[in-house]
């Protein structure tokens, strides 16, 4: 059996790697369609949802999307890689398993332009609309918790009542090599 189709009625999209034919809209005059603000919105949504997508593809923990480029990509547990990635941050989109308040405080002070994380916490998500960081999550949380769940993280208990991002990159690092940990460049893609 065939279909004939008018094919000025449908235009060809591409979902997940594979054509598909759409139905062409029309625009309205009042339509949004062609507002900057919106474009945007839809762009960053869209690097938001590649960022998990390759989050999950490539099994780690946290990775940094630039041009459509993974440049880092670590392994590392906890809010360290992100510590060894802040000046990379800059433009890119950050996914990570897990975004607690320190996390999102880092991802302000690298001027990251968004954040996917699997796990958020409350708190993050309040400092990432603080600082108008766009945002996508898995799950929420409450708080993020410490690796035994048996209480808050702590490094997210370091910078509960912490707003400045310098102050908690102080912090975290200064706690990091306490533990023996460096701060360096990490896995650059």
């Amino acid at each position: 059996m065939s279909c004939k189709t008018n094919k000025k009625a449908f235009r060809l999209v591409t979902l997940s790697g594979t054509p598909h034919l759409a139905p062409r809209r029309k625009a309205k005059a009042d339509s949004f369609r062609g507002s900057a603000k919106l474009r945007g919105f839809c762009a960053i949504s869209y690097k938001l949802k590649k960022a998990a997508d390759e989050l999950h593809r490539q099994q780690c923990s946290c990775l940094i999307i630039k041009n459509d480029t993974v440049i880092y990509k670590s392994h590392e547990k906890g809010v360290y890689p992100l510590l060894c990635s802040v000046d990379l941050m800059k433009g890119a989109i950050l996914a990570d398993k897990t975004i607690g308040k320190a996390a999102a405080l880092l991802c302000v002070l690298g001027r990251a332009e968004g954040v996917y994380g699997r796990i958020m916490s409350k708190p993050a998500e309040q400092v990432l609309k603080q600082h108008k960081i766009k945002y996508k999550f898995g799950t929420e949380t409450d708080n993020i918790l410490n690796r035994p769940q048996t209480d808050i993280c702590p490094m997210e208990r370091l910078v509960e009542k912490i707003d400045s991002p310098e102050e908690a990159f102080y912090l975290l690092t200064q706690t990091m090599q306490k533990a023996g940990k460096q701060i360096t460049g990490g896995d650059i893609v």
